[in-house]
């Protein structure tokens, strides 16, 4: 927006998909300022994980404590990242002890930088014990952090205690003195996030490009997988019913925004909780049918226009005339509504 351009901040919601490896990520860049803050509890309900930035110069701040509690609050798993480290003043160290003091001794380091400052090139990725330089080149070599070989071979061991405290099978094997294996650890890794009980701190300069690659592939590898998380809502007759987030299931999808274009007309953004969506299927909502005319997939705001989608993916549909924020669009025959998120009340009228 012109506005959100000239402020230099974020005012609506934002998707913006990432393609990594055959992989999808749906990115959704949320207002950070409590005025905008029905755009954030709109567009969590429909996230599986977060991210949250924290700036390397300033460290945690009012809006990071406010951001974290409505994270927690919320049950999703979040990851880290303390961004702008190839500024001048940034401490990695100390704002890492900042978040464990305020956000919580559960956040674990994932990575550690390597450089200071405008020297900042690149990180140790303290998971796999590999070095990672700018050019995203990955050098298994220690030499490349033999001053902080045991600062980082301590960290390692945290997250190795970490995961073996996720499953009791890991725990025997942990005590026995074997040796976790790569599965072992991201299986581990990935129960401990979605739990709540470790939150990754990966470290970043966006200007720089250094991280970004690293932040992507554990996002991938870690969280947990939605192909058959459960869903409950209710069908016709009010009774429970559920749904299972995959392309087999019937349709049905969670509207989390809703607005106004004044070419393409009313736009809601939804995801898609299971089954497909085609152009030209027929859906149903509040008991009146619809027929999907135009179907886009959302970058910014673009929309290119797609002739199908799939569970967990999220999308745009025009011109469903009656249709709003926390609806839901199911199959005529297999129809469910699941629970709408009731939102704050106003402060001002």
């Amino acid at each position: 927006l012109p506005d959100e351009q000239k402020k230099q901040m974020s005012i609506q919601t934002a998707v913006v998909p990432l393609l990594h490896e055959g992989q999808k990520i749906n990115l959704l860049d949320l207002p950070g300022n409590d005025d905008f803050v029905g755009e954030t509890l709109g567009t969590l309900k429909v996230v599986n994980g977060a991210i949250l930035v924290v700036d390397g110069t300033v460290g945690v701040q009012v809006g990071t404590v406010k951001s974290w509690n409505l994270l927690r609050r919320s049950n999703i798993p979040v990851f880290i990242v303390v961004n702008k480290l190839d500024k001048e003043g940034a401490d990695f160290d100390k704002v890492l002890e900042d978040i464990k003091t305020q956000l919580g001794k559960e956040a674990v380091p994932f990575c550690y930088p390597l450089g200071h400052a405008d020297k900042f090139d690149g990180f140790v990725n303290v998971v796999e014990m590999s070095a990672v330089k700018d050019n995203g080149e990955v050098k298994k070599g220690e030499e490349l952090f033999a001053d902080k070989k045991a600062q980082v071979e301590s960290l390692h061991e945290a997250i190795m205690e970490a995961v073996a405290g996720t499953d009791d099978e890991l725990l025997d094997k942990y005590f026995s003195g074997e040796e976790l294996t790569k599965e072992d650890i991201t299986k581990g890794l990935s129960l401990g996030i979605a739990a709540g009980d470790l939150v990754p701190v990966l470290v970043s300069s966006a200007g720089k490009n250094v991280g970004l690659k690293t932040l992507v592939e554990m996002l991938i590898s870690y969280l947990p997988s939605q192909a058959d998380k459960v869903l409950e809502g209710v069908d016709d007759f009010g009774e429970k019913t559920t749904r299972k987030m995959n392309a087999n299931e019937p349709f049905s999808a969670y509207v989390f925004k809703t607005s106004v274009d004044p070419y393409a007309g009313a736009i809601s953004l939804m995801r898609i909780n299971s089954g497909t969506l085609k152009v030209g299927d027929d859906v149903t909502c509040k008991k009146n049918s619809y027929r999907i005319g135009t179907l886009n997939s959302v970058c910014g705001k673009t929309l290119t226009s797609i002739q199908e989608a799939y569970a967990g993916d999220i999308v745009a549909v025009t011109r469903l005339d009656g249709v709003s924020s926390t609806d839901t669009l199911s199959s005529p025959k297999n129809v469910i509504v699941y629970p709408p998120l009731k939102y704050p009340s106003a402060v001002i009228f």
